[in-house]
């Protein structure tokens, strides 16, 4: 599996393989014999989107 890292509040989610799809195959490409992979993607989680859409709505009033 792979992950998810919110960069506000640091929580890690797995995220399935699966959920990517086809990944291209470097070791086609460029020859190199892979073994394993990871893939960690990072961004803003549900939780902390939602607080900071309400901390902007409340700061227009």
């Amino acid at each position: 599996h792979h992950h998810f890292v919110c960069r506000s509040c640091g929580r890690l989610e797995d995220v399935p393989a699966e959920a990517l799809g086809a990944l291209p195959r470097a070791d086609l490409e460029t020859g190199y014999r892979v073994e394993s992979f990871q893939v960690v993607m990072r961004g803003i989680c549900g939780a902390c989107a939602e607080e900071r859409s309400r901390k902007r709505n409340s700061a227009r009033r």
